[in-house]
């Protein structure tokens, strides 16, 4: 069906809200309403695409992963058997989707000029903003610059520093030579704990890469710098360190509240002390601050605490931590390395736990003295603050808590109606010292969830929204449940969701009839959206009443083809969880292989020289023949399961032979 060319009004007349909150445009070039459209439904939306061979690939890991949860024989062989059925009509290409809505249709298509749009003007770039999930289109040129002005600061301040005199290669060598040193510590103890059968082994050090996200609630909106520390090196036992350091957490977590609900519950019958006013804190750059020789210090005082459960003395878990804080902490941007010399770096696997036991311990001795008429109530979460304190007071309480962290905090008291907002609510101090609260979204919020018109199941959609209303709802006090009610309707409203079904959907909680708990017990296996395979999945799971549910995912190339990428390729000598090809010089052969414990260069150099492999017979049988170097990447795994799962389809690998994929 054509339409006019009048974009708002055919969106209208399909029912399908703009959102124009959701999009903030960064650029003085014209940008059409077709991108700001597109973007505005944000990375989740899934698209109506045929299935394509790397969803393909997803799917049969995820048939395999739903496999290996079969509790029996019997239902193991007959799922495979079925999910065997299933592959041979993927790969013959007889699976059919239904077809898609007008609405869909008419996405897609403004989606391709968006696309047309963007291949036209290749330094416009669409990225994802620091806080709120709005998508944030500018200049590469601005972003590179807010990225270096950034760096440039942190340099002059002694936080990074840039370096020169050493290659990427002599780092990484020196980096595997730590690691190496470092577990050849740690491994005896580990063996004797029976944490580990088997000693950890070299990994290869993937240096890695920051990218930023425009922080839109600021003036200017400066970046806030992620380093990508993902599968960096020593992923086992980087995870065992972080498992230890939270039971230190834990012991320290005297002011800590896991979320606003928690919250309100305890507020329920509080009273406030006279002349107190609630107040909120805030650490400025917090990680950037953590001062990790003192936060190493507190580990070691309470040590006793790890110490119950592992046989890993003290000094050796030192070694162990300042590997991935002190050492490793090497990063790249635009070509060039840095390294954080000071604080943490926000992207680490260890800093927020890191930070918590800093924070929590200066808190802590802080306080310690401060009694009930000073300060009458205190919940931290991460970096924020909610505490009720005496007018008189509150200067000398922030300076203190200022002192003891080594951190400059902000401070936000109550407004002229007597509120204070903390995480997502508003608290209010009526005039009988009691405190209302209510649900609210932050200024810089999208205010929208997962669009009605995605390609997402039913199901997923509803879950989505019941979730949202319930946890609205509880942290919502009875005077505001009609604020909240209308806060939700836009929400729901700018993400396309008829009326009719929002009303279904909110009427059981404003009835004060809450719907059944959602079913969180199962194990959840991640899978790409395409209703047919979804749908047969899905079907054989619910007949042999497997222990399992789908999480579907939009297809990777509908994902992440509109949002621009930030951050460096990598060289493929660094990249491991990969599936690659190597290509004969001299003649026709290939051969497709998958990374297993070390890198692409090396899992390439051994296995052409390994006279039982492939390579290694080919070039044994034609002795003047050579293999090519230059690897062809053919997709990247998020981790090493899913790439060893993936050799069990290598017939689907060889129909991606010969084609480049972009790598993140």
């Amino acid at each position: 069906m054509r339409y006019s060319g009048n974009i708002r009004k055919n969106l209208e007349h399909l029912k399908i809200h703009f959102n124009e909150d959701a999009v903030v445009v960064l650029t003085t070039r014209d940008v059409p309403i077709q991108l700001k459209f597109v973007a505005s439904l944000g990375k989740t939306f899934n698209y109506c695409t045929a299935i394509n061979d790397c969803s393909a690939i997803d799917t049969f890991i995820c048939m395999n992963k739903v496999v290996m949860g079969c509790s029996n024989y019997n239902d193991k062989y007959h799922t495979k058997r079925e999910f065997s059925i299933l592959q041979r009509q993927m790969e013959s290409g007889t699976l059919k989707d239904e077809s898609p809505t007008e609405a869909q249709l008419y996405i897609s298509e403004l989606m391709s000029q968006a696309f047309q749009f963007l291949k036209k003007n290749k330094e416009v770039i669409v990225i994802s903003s620091d806080k709120g999930g709005k998508v944030v289109i500018m200049e590469r040129k601005d972003y590179v610059e807010k990225m270096n002005g950034y760096l440039n600061e942190n340099i002059a301040v002694g936080n990074y520093q840039r370096i020169n005199d050493e290659t990427l290669p002599s780092i990484r060598s020196k980096i595997e030579i730590c690691y190496a040193e470092t577990i050849s510590l740690v491994n005896p103890f580990l063996l004797a704990d029976g944490v580990i059968s088997n000693p950890l082994t070299l990994d290869p050090y993937i240096i890695p890469l920051l990218y930023g996200g425009p922080k839109i609630h600021k003036k200017n909106a400066p970046m806030r710098p992620i380093v990508a520390s993902t599968d960096m090196i020593g992923t086992f036992l980087s995870g065992w360190l972080l498992e230890k350091l939270q039971l230190i957490a834990a012991r320290l977590s005297k002011y800590n509240v896991p979320n606003s609900k928690q919250l309100v519950t305890d507020l329920k019958d509080f009273v406030l002390e006279p002349d107190h006013v609630n107040c909120s804190f805030g650490y400025v750059s917090m990680f950037t601050n953590v001062d990790v020789t003192v936060t190493i210090s507190v580990v070691s005082e309470f040590y006793s605490v790890v110490a119950e459960t592992t046989s890993v003395p003290l000094d050796v878990f030192v070694i162990c931590l300042e590997f991935f804080i002190q050492h490793a902490t090497y990063f790249m941007f635009n070509g060039n390395i840095f390294k954080q010399v000071k604080g943490l770096a926000m992207g680490n696997r260890l800093a927020q736990v890191l930070a918590e036991i800093r924070t929590n311990y200066a808190l802590h001795n802080a306080l310690k003295d401060v009694g009930a008429d000073v300060m009458s109530l205190m919940y931290k979460y991460v970096d924020d603050i909610f505490t009720s304190i005496h007018k008189d007071h509150i200067d000398t309480v922030v300076e203190r808590v200022s002192k003891d962290v080594g951190m400059e905090l902000t401070v936000t008291r109550e407004d002229s109606n007597s509120e204070v907002e903390f995480l997502d609510c508003v608290f209010r101090r009526n005039q009988d010292s009691t405190v209302s609260h209510r649900w609210f979204k932050k200024s810089y919020s999208s205010l929208s969830i997962l669009n009605f018109h995605s390609y997402h199941p039913v199901v997923m959609k509803k879950n989505v929204i019941l979730e949202l209303i319930r946890n609205a709802f509880e942290v919502t006090s009875p005077e505001f449940m009609n604020d909240t009610e209308l806060l939700l309707r836009d929400i729901l409203h700018r993400s396309s969701y008829p009326e009719a079904l929002t009303n279904g959907y909110i009427k059981p909680f404003t009835s004060f009839k809450m719907p059944k708990d959602l079913d969180y017990s199962h194990r959840y296996v991640s899978c790409p959206y395409f209703k047919p395979s979804y749908e047969r999945i899905k079907s054989t799971i619910y007949n042999r009443k497997l222990n399992v549910k789908l999480a579907p995912k939009p297809f990777s190339n509908n994902r992440r083809i509109l949002f621009s990428r930030i951050k460096d390729i990598r060289d493929a000598s660094s990249i491991k969880n990969s599936v690659f090809k190597i290509c004969c010089n001299d003649c026709p052969f290939a051969y497709v292989c998958t990374t297993k414990n070390f890198d692409i260069q090396r899992t390439f150099q051994r296995i052409v020289i390994d006279d039982k492999s492939v390579c290694g017979q080919h070039v044994l049988k034609f002795p003047d023949h050579s293999m090519d170097k230059e690897v062809i990447v053919i997709k990247t795994f998020h981790n090493k399961f899913d790439t060893e799962q993936s050799r069990y389809f290598t017939k689907q690998i060889e129909m991606l032979q010969g084609k480049r994929i972009m790598l993140e």
